[in-house]
């Protein structure tokens, strides 16, 4: 096999049979998946039986061990030279599997691939991934006074006050003026960007809701 599909699965809620058919559903054939059974009551075989129809192996907990013993045992019994992370309330496109493996053939040099992910259930969000390489490469001492600049304007207005000698009853009232004052917030609140999140290590395609130990 090309790849191997680990899934560790707890407490399971219905999107766990719509994950098994869109394992069902990838256009690449050449992988199988490995599901580790956390310590579920009732044992979640004759679900991944009844539904999933790729090549498969469960791993049986009799207790609940939590999500990296699961993914430590499901890695352990991998063979393939590819390891596809998901949960097991993920979704994902039919050509998911197959774009990667290309891209990672086509990129030796690359040793983890990922993509954007749409976070549903309590509401849509999006997560998107990097434009380029460069967008992840560690900050600059530039880009960290420019990002520092950007977040904490009211610095800028602290480091402008001169210093001179305070006079004990001058105290209270200067550290307050030149504290950051509601005009600074709301101006900094105003025109700040919002912040992006992180892309995520692993293009999962769902809410990562599933219950750990």
């Amino acid at each position: 096999m090309r790849a191997s599909v680990v899934i560790p699965c707890y407490r399971p809620d219905a999107n766990f049979e719509k994950m098994l058919g869109d394992l069902n559903a990838q256009t690449c054939q050449d992988f199988d998946v490995v599901l580790a059974d956390d310590g579920n009551t009732p044992p979640l075989e004759a679900r991944i039986e009844a539904t999933l129809n790729r090549p498969h192996r469960i791993i049986r907990f009799d207790q609940n061990r939590g999500i990296v013993a699961g993914l430590n045992a499901c890695i352990a019994a991998v063979s393939a030279p590819v390891v596809i992370r998901m949960d097991a309330d993920d979704r994902m496109p039919p050509d998911r599997i197959a774009r990667q493996l290309t891209f990672l053939d086509n990129h030796p040099d690359v040793d983890v691939v990922g993509a954007s992910m749409a976070v549903f259930g309590s509401g849509l969000r999006m997560w998107t991934k990097p434009a380029s390489h460069q967008e992840q490469q560690p900050p600059t001492a530039q880009t960290k006074k420019s990002e520092e600049e950007q977040v904490a304007p009211w610095k800028r207005t602290r480091q402008q006050v001169p210093s001179r000698t305070h006079k004990p009853e001058e105290e209270a009232e200067e550290k307050m003026s030149n504290g950051p004052s509601a005009g600074t917030w709301l101006q900094h609140a105003l025109t700040s960007q919002p912040t992006q999140t992180p892309p995520r290590r692993t293009d999962d395609k769902g809410e990562h809701g599933q219950e750990q130990s």
